[in-house]
């Protein structure tokens, strides 16, 4: 019987705008709709080790009963820690372990962050990031099933390309995943492929939810976790 509700992902899980406006995102619907208590841990422009990282940190303390979704973000996007100027400037998240985060649309911050951030893109290789990413993956799985956490772990969009894709079909570790009901393919699958065409986002297709797309989101969630996780 699930009693509480986690959350971790990007701006496509807590979207400040719609905060703002006081609309309730698909994670507050999830909650209400099923009298669950929510901690949803995600932050806009944030990148997956951040995700896996902080939901590592979160699940050693997760009460019983909690069911767990995790939204992961775009492949390319890394971060830089610079703790001693998090410190300085008395940023509100440098104790959480949260580092500046770098997305391949823009960065903000001083030199150093820009010059790595210049630096990383040149370099950037999809294969290792990927591999790197299904790691952690597998790794998260493996603390929640130790921890009797129920989860439900997916794309929000689509990742790879289909050649991208073709390279990876027989990777260890994403066989290992493939196994996992809880993990939706991280290779082919998504959550926004299961939301289906229509005016949900505010932006940009496969943008950023409007309400009417957290409403419908909160929907097709639901129906995942029904197919996909035992709540035994």
């Amino acid at each position: 019987m699930i009693e509480h509700l986690y959350t971790n992902g990007c701006s496509h899980t807590m979207d400040y705008e719609m905060r703002q406006q006081g609309i309730k995102q698909y994670a507050d619907l999830l909650s209400d709709q099923n009298g669950w208590t929510l901690n949803n841990c995600a932050l806009p422009g944030t990148c997956n080790q951040r995700i896996i990282r902080a939901t590592v940190k979160d699940a050693v303390n997760f009460p019983p009963n909690t069911l767990a979704l995790i939204s992961l973000t775009y492949l390319d996007r890394t971060e830089i820690g610079i703790e001693q100027e998090l410190r300085a400037s008395e940023h509100p998240l440098w104790h959480q372990d949260y580092f500046v985060p770098i997305k391949s649309d823009g960065w903000t911050g001083d030199d150093q962050v820009k010059s790595y951030a210049k630096e990383y893109y040149k370099l950037f290789d999809w294969y290792s990031a990927f591999v790197n990413l299904a790691t952690g993956v597998f790794l998260l799985t493996q603390l929640f099933k130790q921890r009797n956490i129920h989860y439900l772990i997916f794309n929000y969009n689509i990742q790879l390309t289909l050649s991208q894709q073709a390279q990876l079909q027989h990777h260890a570790i994403l066989q290992e995943l493939e196994k996992d009901s809880g993990v939706l393919s991280i290779v082919e699958d998504c959550l926004t492929k299961h939301i289906g065409p229509g005016n949900w986002y505010y932006d940009r297709n496969t943008g950023h939810f409007d309400e009417s797309g957290h409403a419908h989101a909160a929907r097709v969630i639901t129906q995942l976790i029904n197919q996909h996780v035992s709540l035994v």
